[in-house]
């Protein structure tokens, strides 16, 4: 989905914005916003979207998401808290001998939303603008505090490049269960207001399991509100996935018992 970025302006007439998502793209060493180099990373990132105009404000950059609401742009010196944690809750964890990125600094974009802006329209542009900043500035990783997930430069690229959902990026995948009975949940559906899900699955269906996790993820992001206890979601080459409603530590979730399809 592309999103017009505009220039920043204050309108009397205009609500109040609501909460705050927040990116952080990882950076070897502190270094000066190019707001010339974000706006053509912009245009590459989103090459069909309206021109990105960018005000700077006090060391800091601040664009308008057309829609959605006002971004902060600034940079801060250090390592991310957390960071190894929020790598193990991405894809590329789970995938790759990838270790997190190291890194010295970090640019930090805070997006306020507007008070009727769906949360998953204001994380697909965060998103977006993540992914254009950590082209401008040579990133070398990006992390989103909705799902506490952080990617490194390459999957974040190849989620774009092959067109995936962006839910890909700042949605967290979280590995529990036992040795044969894996459970996959998500981290970051909840603050949707959703439910977070949980996709229990055997050990050696896991590799089809993660696809069908993401998916599933797309899925409701697109429905935009829970799917009821008992439905059933279709699937062409297998039984139907059957939701169930629960509860994991006071998190209310939506379970699926996982079933690879057949083999052809």
């Amino acid at each position: 989905m592309a999103l017009a970025l505009v220039v920043a302006m204050t309108l009397a007439a205009a609500p109040p914005p609501v909460a705050s998502e927040e990116a952080s793209v990882l950076i070897a060493e502190a270094v000066a916003l190019d707001a010339t180099k974000i706006a053509k990373a912009w245009r590459e990132v989103a090459a069909d979207a309206a021109p990105l105009a960018i005000e700077a404000r006090d060391g800091r950059l601040v664009v308008t998401v057309a829609g959605v609401g006002e971004a902060v742009v600034r940079v801060e010196a250090g390592r991310l808290e957390g960071a190894a944690a929020a790598f193990s809750r991405g894809l590329s964890a789970l995938i790759s001998d990838e270790a997190a990125p190291a890194h010295g600094a970090r640019v930090v974009i805070a997006l306020t939303k507007g008070p009727k802006v769906a949360r998953s329209a204001a994380m697909e542009a965060l998103a977006r603008l993540g992914l254009g900043v950590m082209r401008a500035v040579d990133g070398v990783g990006v992390h989103f505090a909705a799902g506490q997930v952080l990617h490194p430069k390459g999957f974040a690229a190849g989620v774009l490049r092959d067109r995936l959902p962006l839910s890909w990026l700042w949605v967290g995948i979280e590995l529990g269960g036992t040795k044969d009975a894996l459970r996959l949940m998500s981290r970051g559906l909840g603050e949707s207001g959703l439910r977070e899900l949980v996709l229990e699955v055997k050990r050696q269906d896991i590799g089809f399991a993660i696809q069908s996790f993401y998916e599933l993820v797309a899925l409701v992001l697109a429905r935009g509100s829970d799917y009821p206890d008992g439905h059933e979601l279709a699937r062409e080459d297998a039984p139907a996935f059957v939701v169930r409603h629960g509860d994991e530590g006071g998190v209310g979730v939506w379970r699926i018992a996982f079933s690879a399809p057949p083999p052809k």
